[in-house]
């Protein structure tokens, strides 16, 4: 039977599933692409405090307050739009980031059938410092050994 227009298709999504391998190749990108991230969210934050604090005045602002507003609002969207540059690059490879300031990225895999995430920590000498599976709580790390 033919679908009609008006149904609307199950929508999949489809992740290029990384290897160990293949992983540990590519670790200098994805510790510049995380590092990038996180570089680009804090930048973010910077330029929405300062514009939250530019906006926090009651009196009357003059030229230069209405200024300085301008110039905070074009510097928090710039930060945004690099942002959203930096985890479109980061999807394109698979990988996802929770909280960009933390600097962790999961990056997938499939094991037992089931697709589980290599846990990369910017901060981790390794780079790769532990996996999950995707069912797992987002807190949970296994320890790494080699899996292919």
């Amino acid at each position: 039977m033919k679908q009609r227009n008006n149904e609307k298709s199950a929508r999949t999504l489809r992740l290029p599933l990384w290897t160990y391998g293949r992983v540990v190749k590519a670790l200098p990108y994805f510790r510049v692409l995380v590092a990038s991230l996180r570089e680009n969210w804090l930048a973010k934050q910077v330029a929405r405090r300062k514009l939250a604090r530019l906006t926090a005045f009651t009196q009357r602002a003059g030229r230069s307050e209405f200024l300085a507003r301008a110039e905070a609002v074009r510097q928090a969207e710039q930060a945004e739009d690099e942002l959203n540059k930096t985890q479109s690059e980061l999807q394109s490879l698979g990988g996802y980031c929770r909280h960009p300031g933390k600097g962790v990225a999961l990056i997938p895999f499939r094991l037992e059938g089931a697709l589980a995430w290599f846990v990369f920590d910017l901060y981790e000498p390794a780079g790769i410092c532990a996996w999950r599976f995707h069912t797992d709580p987002h807190t949970m790390r296994r320890p790494l050994h080699p899996v292919d």
